[in-house]
C-alpha cells in the first residue's frame, strides 16, 4: 500500500469524475467493446415486436447525473436566489434575496483607508517563505485543507464535497459581480514596494474572494453538522467550526502576504459570507418533501451523510 494511499487517482482527490477515471482509455477499448456485443447479441433471438414496448426503469433524476452536471445545476439553483446591483450611491453594492430582502450593503474603502493598510500588506510579506507552499496550493478552492479538521473523502462524502463546490461556485459569482461594479485597484497598484509573489488577478481588490469562499465553507459546514445532529452542538462540532473558521481566516490572510489582497477586503468578504449564510441554509430546506429544488436535493444528501448511525456490526 502507498504511503499516499487515499490521495492516488484511484482512491482519491483524482477520482472523483467518475468510473471513467478508473477504466483504461485506449484507442482499442471501443473495438473491444464492439466484438463483445456481437458475440454476446448475434446469437440471441430477437424479442417478438409488443404493441406498446416496455418503458425501460429511470434511475434518480438528480443523483443519476455525473457530478460535475449535478453541481452545475445546484449552483445555478442556488444562485438564482441572490441579486446583486449598484447601491444608493456609486461606492455601495447592495447583495439581495430574490425577494428584493436586503442582506448586505458593502461599501468601497477610502483611498485614505487604502493608503492605511499599505504598511499591512507590506509588513506581512515578510511571511511568504513560511507561508509559500499554502499560498501556492490554496490559488484555487482546495478541499484538502478542509479534509484534514472534517472526514472528508469522494467515499465517505461525496455530496458533501459537491456541496462545498457550489457553495465556492455561488459565492465566486457573487463576489465577482461586486468587484466589477466597485472596479478597485490591488496593492501592487498602489504602491511598487509590494511586489506580489504570485500572478496579480486582472479585476477589483475588493471584495476578497478566497475569504468570502473560505468563511462560506466554515460556516456552512458547521451548520450542517448542527443540521445533522438536530441542531445539538456537541463539543466535536464546537471544535471543528473553531478550526475552521481559523483556516478560513488564515486562507484570507495568505492572500494578503501574497500581496494581492489588502486586509479590508479580507474583512469585507468574510462580511459577505456571514450574510449568504442564513439563505444558503434555508435554501436547503427548501422543498424538502417535494423535491424541485436540484441544491436542496443535494444539501440533504449532503447532511444525511453526517447524522449518526451505529457503526458496529453484527459478528
Amino acid at each position: 500500500m502507498s504511503s499516499l494511499d487515499g490521495w492516488s487517482p484511484l482512491d482519491g482527490w483524482d477520482g472523483w469524475d467518475g468510473w471513467q477515471q478508473r477504466v483504461p482509455s485506449t484507442s482499442t477499448l471501443w473495438l473491444a467493446l464492439t466484438h463483445t456485443r456481437e458475440r454476446l447479441v448475434a446469437p440471441m433471438p430477437e424479442q417478438g415486436a409488443s404493441a406498446v414496448p416496455e418503458r425501460p426503469a429511470c434511475g434518480d433524476a438528480v443523483f443519476s447525473l455525473p457530478e460535475q452536471t449535478r453541481v452545475q445545476l445546484a449552483t445555478m439553483d442556488l444562485l438564482s436566489k441572490f441579486r446583486v446591483a449598484r447601491g444608493a450611491t456609486a461606492r455601495e453594492v447592495t447583495v439581495t434575496d430574490v425577494d428584493a430582502k436586503h442582506l448586505l450593503t458593502l461599501s468601497a474603502p477610502s483611498d485614505e483607508a487604502f493608503t492605511n493598510d499599505l504598511p499591512k500588506v507590506e509588513a506581512w510579506a515578510t511571511q511568504r517563505s513560511e507561508r509559500s507552499a499554502e499560498i501556492l496550493n490554496q490559488l484555487s478552492y482546495n478541499p484538502a485543507f478542509w479534509s484534514v479538521i472534517l472526514p472528508l473523502s469522494p467515499q465517505r462524502t461525496p455530496r458533501t464535497l459537491e456541496l462545498m463546490e457550489v457553495w465556492v461556485a455561488v459565492c465566486s459569482y457573487l463576489v465577482q459581480s461586486c468587484k466589477v461594479l466597485f472596479n478597485l485597484p490591488r496593492p501592487s497598484q498602489w504602491s511598487p514596494r509590494i511586489q506580489p509573489m504570485i500572478a496579480v488577478p486582472g479585476y477589483s481588490t475588493f471584495p476578497g474572494g478566497h475569504a468570502a469562499e473560505s468563511h462560506l465553507l466554515a460556516l456552512g459546514l458547521t451548520e450542517l453538522l448542527k443540521a445533522a445532529n438536530g441542531q445539538a452542538t456537541t463539543a466535536r462540532i464546537e471544535t471543528a467550526a473553531g478550526l475552521m473558521k481559523a483556516l478560513a481566516s488564515r486562507i484570507a490572510a495568505n492572500r494578503v502576504v501574497a500581496g494581492i489582497h489588502f486586509t479590508l477586503d479580507s474583512d469585507a468578504g468574510q462580511q459577505l459570507a456571514e450574510a449568504l449564510l442564513a439563505p444558503v441554509m434555508a435554501a436547503g430546506l427548501q422543498n424538502e418533501n417535494a423535491g424541485d429544488s436540484v441544491y436542496a436535493q443535494l444539501w440533504q444528501a449532503a447532511r444525511a451523510e453526517w447524522m449518526p448511525r451505529d457503526c458496529t456490526r453484527a459478528v
